[in-house]
């Protein structure tokens, strides 16, 4: 990871001011709302970094994406870290300093370096944004959804913070398509973040299976434990 100086220098000089709380980013498509400009300018180059892992499993966003960094975790939506409207094509995330707040006692991501956490946590929204924009029923796709957003949050870790997760919630078997489903992701998110990676990492999958998903090859709509 690059040292925050050279990360806020360099997103400084590819980045112009839209307002006194905006800032447009390299790609004309995203914009970056802060309090601190400087730290607006650092989600732009981390925009820029995540979209060509997006971009490499088939997840090109071509809409604009407005990306608003919040301080106050009451303004969240429900009591989400990051969430994405496609209503208003707008994703709001937790500003570092916030989420040790959040955190409880035995959550994992609480070993993380928040900056690194809020990384993960921003890739998580955005490839909702991306895949969210394909043909989709929002309600039939929640797995298909959470499949793709914790594949992409967990590839986007540096390998040790991402056995923080896979520690937490040991997957003691061979994960099938039938053990993604919409109820473990929305009642056992952490759980299911694990037995994504385990599916995810496989040499046949990865970025190939996110294609099968997007191209309506394979379905998790299985609500089978």
């Amino acid at each position: 990871m690059r040292p925050l100086a050279s990360l806020i220098s360099l997103a400084v000089m590819i980045a112009s001011p839209v307002s006194a709380e905006a800032l447009r980013c390299e790609n004309p498509l995203v914009t970056v709302k802060a309090d601190d400009p400087a730290f607006a300018a650092q989600v732009c180059e981390l925009v820029a970094n995540a979209s060509r892992q997006l971009n490499a499993c088939h997840l090109k966003r071509t809409y604009p994406l407005t990306i608003r960094v919040l301080r106050d975790a009451s303004d969240m939506a429900e009591a989400c870290l990051g969430s994405y409207n496609c209503k208003i094509s707008q994703i709001d995330v937790l500003h570092p300093d916030t989420l040790p707040e959040t955190f409880v006692d035995e959550s994992p991501y609480g070993e993380m370096d928040t900056m690194v956490y809020f990384n993960s946590l921003l890739m998580h929204e955005l490839a909702h944004s991306a895949f969210e924009q394909l043909p989709c029923e929002s309600e039939a796709c929640t797995a298909e959804q959470e499949y793709i957003a914790y594949a992409m949050q967990l590839a986007s870790l540096p390998d040790a913070d991402r056995q923080i997760i896979l520690d937490a919630k040991p997957v003691s078997f061979t994960v099938t398509l039938e053990s993604l489903n919409s109820t473990i992701a929305m009642m056992a998110p952490t759980a299911f973040a694990a037995r994504v990676w385990e599916h995810y990492s496989m040499p046949e999958n990865g970025c190939d299976f996110i294609g099968k998903i997007i191209d309506g090859k394979v379905s998790l709509r299985n609500d089978r434990f």
